[in-house]
């Protein structure tokens, strides 16, 4: 996230703090789907995950007053839907798992030399399916690790706030899933898939 756009968010949790449903209906309108998408991810569950981003945004409005200064709502918003989802999932006795394109191809092979990475479409899609094989099979805090730092592209200290964890805590679980991921695919080849692989995790 841009600085301005962080900066524009802060300004938006001030004016909620005020009452302001119009700021409310703007950072519904900028979160609602990034928070969907996450607790869905982490519970498997459409019904579970609306529930929860829903008791998120309510509990935002009703202590409103409250809140206190935000200074990055995006992992102020993950971390209270992530909390509300356990509640979401308790509520319902729902067991969780908590596990839990031609031009993205062009921009493979522009990142690696053939001496680094021969890539073709077909061995493109075996890494592709490797790699979503490899994520699923990762224990549930280390998945969430790499979700938040790659997909939702948070830095560590942001990674702890919405776990609640330690940053340095964040950064050895971080770690430890590359580590176990290195195992299989070269370093530039796996950040760089990361992002992708994680879009066709449903």
């Amino acid at each position: 996230m841009q600085p301005s756009e962080k900066k524009h968010d802060e300004v938006l949790f001030q004016h909620l703090q005020n009452g302001d449903s119009d700021a409310f209906a703007e950072l519904y309108r900028r979160y609602v789907k990034v928070l969907y998408n996450y607790a869905y991810r982490l519970s498997g569950s459409k019904d579970k995950a609306q529930d929860a981003v829903q008791d998120t945004f309510v509990e935002i409005w009703n202590r409103r007053e409250s809140i206190g200064k935000i200074q990055n709502a995006k992992a102020y918003l993950l971390s209270c839907t992530r909390r509300r989802l356990t509640l979401v999932v308790q509520e319902h006795n729902f067991v969780s798992s908590l596990s839990v394109s031609e031009s993205y191809l062009d921009l493979l092979v522009a990142e690696h030399t053939v001496e680094q990475f021969i890539i073709t479409e077909e061995n493109f899609r075996q890494s592709v399916y490797l790699l979503k094989s490899c994520l699923q099979e990762l224990p549930k805090r280390e998945y969430e690790c790499l979700h938040l730092r790659f997909f939702e592209e948070l830095s560590y200290e942001e990674i702890a706030q919405v776990m609640n964890i330690t940053t340095q805590s964040a950064r050895n679980t971080t770690g430890k899933a590359l580590t176990k991921l290195r195992q299989h695919f070269p370093k530039s080849l796996l950040i760089s898939l990361l992002p992708y692989v994680f879009l066709l995790i449903v």
